[in-house]
């Protein structure tokens, strides 16, 4: 009796052990349920946190507000003053185009949206200058909770109490 040579046998196994995984992966793929939730209803489902936003410059310099529509594309980008401020004229309140705004922050389902608080180094050339523009910052956040405390909770750090839930949109 006359045996195969080993080369042979060596590639029919590897053809083998390869068809057999090939199928077992198609028919994995075959027998995947379709997910029965969309990604925009995992995204509405989970707590949704923006962690800065910068819109605290233009509330406390240009007097937007978050109620504003700061998505109009008529208006002014903030921006763009920002960068050339010696070149435009000066916006104010709802000429502003920002990024955020209580409208868009519920329509992206954002739950939690952290501030941020930032002082120029122009505000270092006097003393304690960087720690008032902070605070200033700080107070004008907190006048847009005072204007709107039901689209706009505040939360408070960990050791304190929130006296309820923090959610920008309705459940």
């Amino acid at each position: 009796m006359e045996h195969e040579p080993a080369g042979t046998i060596a590639v029919v196994m590897r053809s083998v052990v390869l068809f057999t995984l090939l199928f077992a992966a198609v028919s994995a793929v075959a027998i995947q349920p379709k997910p029965s939730l969309s990604p925009a209803d995992v995204h509405r489902a989970a707590i949704v946190v923006d962690g800065h936003n910068d819109v605290g410059s233009w509330i406390l310099d240009y007097d937007f507000d978050l109620g504003m529509d700061g998505a109009d594309p008529d208006k002014r980008n903030a921006q763009l003053y920002w960068i050339v401020p010696r070149l435009l004229p000066e916006p104010q309140g709802d000429e502003i185009r920002t990024h955020k705004d209580l409208d868009r922050l519920e329509a992206g389902s954002v739950d939690v949206q952290f501030f941020s608080v930032f002082a120029h180094p122009k505000d270092s050339d006097r003393p304690g200058g960087t720690h008032q523009r902070a605070h200033d910052m700080i107070d004008a956040l907190l006048r847009q909770v005072e204007r709107d405390p039901e689209r706009l909770p505040l939360a408070l750090p960990s050791d304190s109490e929130v006296s309820r839930p923090v959610r920008l949109r309705s459940p």
